[in-house]
């Protein structure tokens, strides 16, 4: 091999080197901003802030807010995924508070999918609001599981109060009250709610203490036969269209 072609042969070796470095710290940082971790209140919410769209941020640890701290907000244009792991998510709220009582808040053109992937069944609670005490829809917003529970709402949806689309695949919303009606879910006129079985039970209001509906509702239950409610098919195209959350699009 002549000089020449050991030094051209040296600097493939380390170009190859190089190439592959820079493959594995992309790789890394990939997988490090898809799985972003949160550990405190003020750090949730900088995680949703910074967060790229589809991404998946998962609780470490229960996270209690304290009293400086304002609701989560998922802001317009966000499409993000938060992955409860198991623990508990609590806005600690022991008295009304309006304007920013609630835990969430999905502002409009904003995506949120709610799952919780570890042992334990994952819980939204401590929140006290007007209307929506423990998330206020105005987006789009999927529960895949976690539990929405121990939330109060002065007037409607002690749990959830929904002007956008929600859409119930998994986990639960219980044992939320409001002081009027809608002590689960308030549906308002121009929004649109599915829910998949019994995912909305066991709330408390003085009127329709799960859901109160005043939008569009379609509720897919399980037949004997094993078929399910006429609306599945229209809830399936809905899914597909959601390319940030692809995996929702098999069901």
């Amino acid at each position: 091999m002549t000089c020449t072609q050991t030094i051209s042969h040296c600097l493939m070796r380390r170009f190859a080197v190089a190439l592959l470095a820079l493959v594995v710290l992309f790789g890394t940082q990939t997988a490090v901003r898809a799985q972003a971790e949160a550990s405190a209140w003020a750090l949730l919410q900088d995680a949703i802030d910074r967060a790229e769209t589809g991404e998946v941020i998962t609780l470490s640890e229960d996270i209690t807010a304290l009293p400086e701290d304002a609701r989560l907000t998922i802001a317009s244009g966000k499409h993000v995924t938060l992955d409860l792991n198991g623990h508990t998510l609590n806005r600690n709220q022991q008295t009304y508070q309006a304007n920013n009582g609630s835990v969430l808040y999905v502002q409009e053109d904003a995506i949120l999918a709610i799952r919780s992937s570890g042992e334990g069944e994952g819980v939204i609670t401590g929140g006290y609001h007007d209307d929506g005490g423990g998330i206020i829809n105005d987006g789009t917003l999927i529960l895949e599981g976690g539990c929405v529970t121990g939330n109060a709402a002065l007037h409607t949806g002690g749990g959830i109060a929904n002007n956008g689309t929600l859409i119930l695949l998994g986990g639960s919303v219980r044992g939320n009250r409001s002081l009027e009606r809608g002590g689960g879910v308030f549906n308002e006129a121009k929004a649109r709610m599915t829910v998949c079985g019994d995912a909305v039970s066991g709330n408390e209001a003085p009127k329709q203490p799960d859901i109160a509906n005043e939008g569009t509702l379609s509720i897919i239950r399980d037949q004997v036969d094993g078929s399910t409610h006429e609306d599945m098919p229209v809830l399936k195209r809905y899914m597909a269209q959601m390319t940030v959350l692809p995996a929702l699009g098999t069901l």
